[in-house]
């Protein structure tokens, strides 16, 4: 809490992060452990002034959301309100909180994130995405129960996170792109509850609109890993035209062929096989090869910098050339170096 680490900081409590601003407090902060002492005593330590009542140059209001919500009923909050948001921000005691120990040192973070609308706004986004996560859930379970015990068997995730629930998709034959006529496998790969050595099986859910529900249980039975994941592959190609190994590479077998659709770069994609790369991957290391190599042809040319025969800088002699003028010059030293025979190497010196 804030009290337990402002008392081991001395610098934090003397730094007036707050300096200029005027503060006013509204609602009950016991559950963070807070009192009005506790607070009156942290703003003015970092350089604000404390405000019993929201005035004309109050600058903040930290709140509750239990307060907020009073809005009217609440004299600080609708004081606050009237003045309106540029002049005075309602902000929750995080905001206070991760001001003062939030980082390794006291400092002046933004209201925006803190404010009580957007607060309560987070809030009831996350109620609803857990009602729909909650939706999915029960949906899972309930297609679940039609090929499976839930008590014995659940959807199969492997080493790298990925979940084998895939989920084919077909347009209308018309091509009309209209989600009431589209129809969807959901083919599962599911793993035995119990301990050592695991047993799975495959299903499907064919799900089309305003129709009911078609299952396909022929493959949902116990098996041993290497079958059951057989079946999986052998229905998704069949439904897709497409190999379980091939799935990434962005193959299409034609308009009466469902699709799977790849989940976006840095989520699983299940296992594959050894020394696969995905195409994008791929095309960036083809382009890298290329590049590398473009760089690497001209290591075959040698510059003349030191000829003074025609003065340019920029004359070229090729590798080969190069070499046939190195091995010219050391014969010819070398036949120069050697004394004819029957003249001392005397005679030589002093005819020279």
């Amino acid at each position: 809490m804030v009290r337990a680490r402002a008392s081991r900081t001395g610098r934090s409590r003397s730094k007036q992060i707050f300096a200029g601003k005027r503060m006013a407090v509204a609602g009950d902060f016991s559950k963070l452990k807070w009192n009005y002492d506790q607070m009156i005593n942290w703003i003015k330590g970092h350089g604000a002034e404390f405000a019993a009542k929201v005035d004309n140059n109050t600058t903040h209001l930290i709140c509750t959301i239990e307060e907020f919500k009073l809005a009217r009923k609440s004299p600080q909050v609708a004081a606050a309100l009237k003045l309106g948001s540029r002049q005075c921000k309602i902000v929750v005691g995080d905001w206070l909180e991760d001001c003062l120990i939030g980082g390794k040192r006291a400092r002046l973070l933004n209201e925006k994130p803190y404010t009580l609308d957007r607060v309560l706004l987070r809030i009831k986004n996350a109620k609803k995405e857990m009602i729909l996560h909650k939706q999915k859930f029960d949906d899972g379970i309930r297609s679940c129960k039609q090929l499976v015990d839930n008590n014995l068997y659940q959807v199969y995730y492997d080493s790298t996170g990925f979940q084998y629930k895939v989920v084919l998709t077909r347009l209308s034959f018309d091509g009309r792109i209209d989600k009431n006529k589209l129809e969807k496998y959901t083919l599962y790969l599911y793993q035995s509850l119990a301990n050592q050595p695991y047993l799975y099986m495959c299903g499907a859910m064919l799900s089309r609109p305003h129709r009911p529900n078609i299952y396909y249980r022929e493959d949902c039975h116990p098996k041993y890993f290497h079958e059951a994941f057989a079946d999986f592959k052998k229905f998704f190609e069949r439904k897709t035209g497409v190999a379980w190994d091939d799935r990434l590479e962005g193959k299409k077998a034609g308009d009466d062929k469902f699709v799977w659709t790849p989940p976006p770069l840095g989520r699983p994609v299940g296992l594959l096989p050894e020394g696969y790369i995905r195409p994008r991957y791929r095309e960036e290391n083809r382009s890298a090869t290329k590049s590398s190599a473009e760089e690497n042809s001209d290591e075959g040319l040698i510059y003349d910098t030191e000829s003074e025969v025609g003065g340019s800088d920029d004359e070229v002699v090729y590798m080969g050339a190069s070499r046939l003028s190195c091995s010219h010059d050391r014969s010819f030293r070398s036949a120069a170096s050697q004394t004819p025979s029957g003249i001392s190497h005397a005679q030589s010196h002093s005819g020279r």
